[in-house]
């Protein structure tokens, strides 16, 4: 057992300074065995030690009974992994099974301790037959046959731990964070991560000991320092390195022993005490400087290398046509490089020449992706380009033809033309170039105009139909188009949905149905790529919207406006009053298509303003609700106000009114005619009337009348009117006609 190195769960030593070389027989510790956690690993090392220092049982071999079935060989639980029922079972492992002959060989051609160290930490039964002390003829010849050779390990170390010592990464002294990276400095055993900062840190808690001053000259025999300035400082210029050079030590290390020195009275037995430590230190420090040049001659090595690689694989590139930057960082040959860099072997014309094909074939895949990439980013840019000259258009209004939704208008044989313009040689239209080909080009403008026109005629003739005029024609300039007019009017038979232009209408015009796009409802992407193509716009996706044809009609009826001759209700403000609620509501002529959904058949009937503004006695705020609905950030204060009113509550108040207002009278009239019927009786028959009603009326008149109370309105903030209006009413989409404001609110 001494010679095998004792399994812990961590490396030895930290960044504290050791004061004296452990002693030939404490085992180096090295953490080889893969565990989930230190604990275990520790109690299954004691149990390890303790078995081996007693006698092991003798294994129980029975014969099989007579007719029973063989018995299975047994099977090393800690080397295998239970499969679940669900779970396939995993291909043996048959590089486990390899003899130690083969393995020797296989490990040893890696040429590195740190690969060996990589397979030992895999499973437990390679970490004993590694750890072993007959296999330390692997990690020796593995460390001789290395590019950069490490010197021979001092005798603390076995051939594994030293490996571990060498290549393991640790915890940054500065960050606390694990790191890759090996100890900047052996011989204190301090470890940096690749952040520079780290390292400045630390360094200014670092001493420099002065070689030719007393106390630090006599301090410095058995005290580790760094192995040289370049510990510290990456500079090449500096070559400084132990016993001559300027090293550096921990300030508090350095601190305590310079105190403990001071402190001492009988100077010669406290420096004979010292003579052990001081050839350990000795032997210590020459071992580490010994180190330290390995390391930086591997660094020399790995660039040395690194410049010969890249050099031949420029070469390579530029005699086959291809760039160097997309062989190594879009090809299978870049990792393949770097690799060869990091285990510091250099590149062959072999190397290149078998990876030549396979080159070839993922440069051409690149070539073919970026090709697509350019194509997709011509065509976003022509969309682009379309869209803005499609919005130029509706903004204008200068087209005498309808504008079809933006998906219609891309599909448009020119615009199509255009959009695909140069897509298939990857490269884009200048900024502006396709707009400014619409605008000024004649032809091109000529032939957008007839599309339109032909899109439009080919739509009006279906829409014709679902509003009963089958093969409407007319000589007569003056009348207009049955979908133009103003009883015209369609819902979408897929979405059932308008945009917020017609929110206010719950239905849409011919305008409307041209531009309509249907919003996609699909909850999830699945869904909605399944639904992109069958929401293509087509005329025949549309149906008439009954009630609101019936109460337009109505409406134009009342106002007396020939409707096959004007297109718009005429301006200003007319009010009619809806007959077929339950409340007779007042309503303004823009929002009677709106509110005939309410009914199956509406009725109407027209009320002067001055009627309307009494019955309505707060203000009719036109497209108010719609705002607020809307939730922008204008009206973000005037939704939180308490500000709103139940008109249909107002209208019951007021009948409520009305009617007690009205009994009230009744009972003044009825008093005033049986005061009069009195006094014709006094005169006739003076006996039928009983004193004491006289009297309790007399006390009646004599109290002053008090005027009738007239309750204030509920206020809400409109969210709160919202739920009134649904609770108390039913109406779950909330109109201007259901609310009024108690204060006015800017708009």
């Amino acid at each position: 057992m001494s010679d095998q190195p004792v399994l812990d769960t961590h490396l030895p030593g930290n960044s504290s300074v050791p004061t004296s070389e452990p002693s030939q027989s404490t085992p180096e510790t090295i953490n080889l065995i893969p565990s989930a956690s230190s604990s275990t690993n520790t109690s299954e090392n004691a149990q390890s030690e303790s078995s081996d220092s007693r006698p092991r049982k003798k294994i129980r071999v029975e014969s099989p009974k007579p007719g029973a079935p063989p018995s299975e060989p047994h099977v090393n639980e800690s080397n295998t992994v239970a499969a679940t029922p669900d779970e396939p079972i995993p291909p043996p492992c048959y590089f486990l099974k390899l003899p130690l002959e083969l393995l020797a060989e296989i490990l040893i051609y890696t040429h590195s301790s740190k690969d060996i160290l990589a397979v030992a930490r895999c499973t437990k039964n390679l970490c004993a037959t590694l750890l072993n002390s007959s296999s330390n003829y692997i990690w020796k010849a593995a460390r001789e046959a290395d590019a950069c050779p490490l010197p021979d390990p001092v005798q603390i170390f076995s051939e594994a731990a030293y490996a571990a010592f060498i290549f393991d990464g640790g915890i940054c002294e500065t960050c606390k964070r694990k790191t890759d990276a090996m100890y900047t400095t052996f011989a204190l055993r301090l470890r940096f991560c690749m952040n520079p900062d780290c390292m400045n840190q630390y360094s200014k808690k670092m001493y420099a000991p002065k070689r030719n001053v007393d106390p630090d000259r006599i301090v410095l025999q058995w005290v580790p320092v760094t192995e040289g300035e370049r510990c510290f400082n990456r500079s090449e210029a500096i070559h400084s390195i132990w016993p001559s050079g300027r090293s550096l030590c921990p300030c508090t290390s350095w601190a305590n022993a310079v105190n403990e020195y001071n402190s001492k009275i009988n100077m010669p037995d406290y420096l004979s005490s010292k003579a052990t430590l001081i050839k350990s230190n000795t032997r210590w420090m020459d071992f580490c400087v010994k180190l330290h040049k390995w390391k930086h001659l591997r660094d020399f090595r790995y660039q040395d290398i690194r410049k010969d690689n890249d050099r031949l694989a420029k070469e390579f590139t530029e005699t086959n046509g291809w760039t160097y930057q997309d062989v190594m960082n879009s090809t299978g040959y870049g990792p393949f490089h770097r690799h060869k860099a990091a285990i510091y072997e250099k590149i062959t014309q072999i190397d290149l020449n078998l990876a030549k094909s396979m080159i070839e074939q993922q440069l051409l895949e690149l070539t073919e992706k970026r090709q697509r990439r350019a194509k997709e980013a011509a065509y976003a840019h022509n969309r682009a380009e379309i869209d803005t000259h499609y919005q130029r258009l509706r903004s204008s209004k200068a087209c005498p033809y309808p504008l079809p939704s933006l998906p219609v208008f891309r599909q448009l044989p020119v615009v199509n033309l255009l959009l695909l313009s140069e897509v298939d040689g990857g490269k884009a239209s200048p900024s502006g170039a396709i707009g400014k080909t619409l605008q000024s080009t004649a032809l091109m403008r000529t032939m957008l105009e007839e599309q339109l026109k032909k899109w439009g005629d080919s739509a009006r003739e279906t829409l014709v139909q679902t509003l009963g005029y089958s093969g409407w024609k007319t000589a007569n300039k003056g009348i207009l188009h049955p979908v133009e007019r103003l009883d015209a009017r369609w819902t979408c038979n897929r979405c059932h949905d308008v945009p917020h232009r017609y929110a206010e209408d719950g239905c849409l015009d011919f305008e409307g149905v041209c531009r309509h796009e249907c919003k996609d409802k699909a909850k999830s992407k699945g869904k909605a790529a399944k639904r992109r193509g069958k929401d293509v716009w087509v005329s025949t996706m549309f149906i008439k919207d009954e009630k609101a044809i019936t109460a337009m009609r109505k409406l134009v009826t009342l106002f007396g406006i020939d409707i096959e001759r004007v297109k718009k209700l005429p301006e200003g403000e007319r009010w009619v009053e809806c007959t077929s609620c339950n409340l007779p509501m007042v309503l303004h002529m823009n929002s009677v298509l709106g509110h005939c959904h309410r009914h199956n058949n509406m009725e109407l009937r027209e009320i002067p303003n001055s009627e309307a503004t009494k019955k309505l006695e707060y203000p009719f705020n036109f497209g108010l609700a719609q705002k607020l609905v809307s939730l922008s950030p204008k009206m973000a204060s005037a939704i939180e106000m308490k500000n709103y009113g139940c008109r249909h509550c107002l209208g019951k108040s007021k009948v409520r009114e009305e009617k007690v207002a009205l009994a009230h009278d009744q009972e003044r009239c009825e008093g005033k005619l049986v005061d009069g019927q009195g006094e014709l009786n006094t005169d006739t028959i003076t006996i039928a009337v009983d004193a004491q009603k006289d009297e309790d009326k007399a006390k009646e008149k004599a109290k002053p009348e008090k005027p009738l109370e007239i309750k204030k309105p509920n206020l809400f903030i409109f969210n709160g009117i919202r739920s009134h209006l649904k609770a108390k009413h039913g109406i779950e989409q909330i109109r201007d006609e259901d609310f009024f404001c108690a204060k006015p609110i800017e708009l």
